[in-house]
């Protein structure tokens, strides 16, 4: 039984002047799929991160979600067809509580204004839904304490929390374990788990190679902006173009 692409990449590429950042790289993403991206420093994962969400327009190219083609457009208008993304540090509003937090991110389709934002967003079903999102990352119990506050570990579950507010299709994550102890990245780990098997689709930058081999059903690898291989984790880890780039190397943060 086949399954449902939700994501398409056709040999898209970005270049900056004579720097070919991303160069011809295509894969598809599963629905309710974890996919890791992984390569040495420099290798274009973040470019293609940034190219896909729309940070950055693609030098040639496509890519295609839910069959549409979505290059060329900007990240808040990615973002609010589907595709989110969250970064290797938070950035939540560190004045506010963790429940505003949320709540603003509910509330952006009522925006008209920073001085009714609040106002406008903070309905009983943006603050039950956002209470529940908290649930779902395992901080609903922080809800009153002002972001600021938050642990690292926390703060980066906060900014899954925001990001699911969006109601994304697709999550994809920069790094979400860096910086965090052993036990934090374990319940990280769980939380990735977890969101998979409730259907999100993910796409994971992480230079920790347990955590990408632990989570992840299929590796894509780069290397100077190029495709070198894909498969489940078993098979990459013993590709020899991998081990001989990536795997063993010391300093492989991206």
């Amino acid at each position: 039984m086949s399954r449902e692409v939700i994501l398409e990449i056709q040999n898209l590429k970005k270049h900056f002047g004579g720097l070919k950042a991303v160069n011809d790289v295509s894969f598809k993403l599963f629905k309710g799929e974890t996919l890791a991206l992984i390569g040495p420093n420099g290798a274009g994962k973040t470019t293609l991160f940034n190219t896909i969400c729309g940070v950055y327009k693609p030098t040639g190219g496509k890519v295609f979600y839910e069959g549409k083609e979505i290059q060329g457009l900007k990240a808040h208008e990615i973002a609010r067809i589907g595709i989110v993304r969250t970064f290797q540090i938070a950035h939540p509003f560190r004045d506010i509580t963790v429940l505003d937090n949320v709540v603003l991110a509910l509330g952006l389709d009522d925006y008209k204004g920073l001085s009714r934002i609040f106002k406008l967003s903070h309905k009983k079903k943006n603050v039950d839904r956002a209470m529940e999102l908290l649930e779902k990352v395992g901080i609903r119990e922080q809800w009153n304490k002002k972001a600021g506050e938050l642990s690292l570990g926390y703060m980066k579950r906060l900014g899954i929390a925001r990001s699911l507010a969006l109601n994304p299709g697709i999550l994809m994550l920069d790094e979400p374990c860096a910086g965090l102890s052993f036990d934090a990245t374990r319940a990280f780990m769980k939380l990735i788990e977890d969101l998979q098997k409730g259907g999100t689709s993910i796409i994971i930058i992480e230079h920790d190679m347990h955590v990408t081999m632990g989570v992840s059903e299929r590796v894509v690898v780069l290397n100077y902006g190029e495709k070198i291989a894909e498969g489940n984790p078993y098979e990459v880890q013993r590709n020899p173009q991998v081990i001989e780039a990536y795997i063993g190397k010391e300093d492989e943060s991206a």
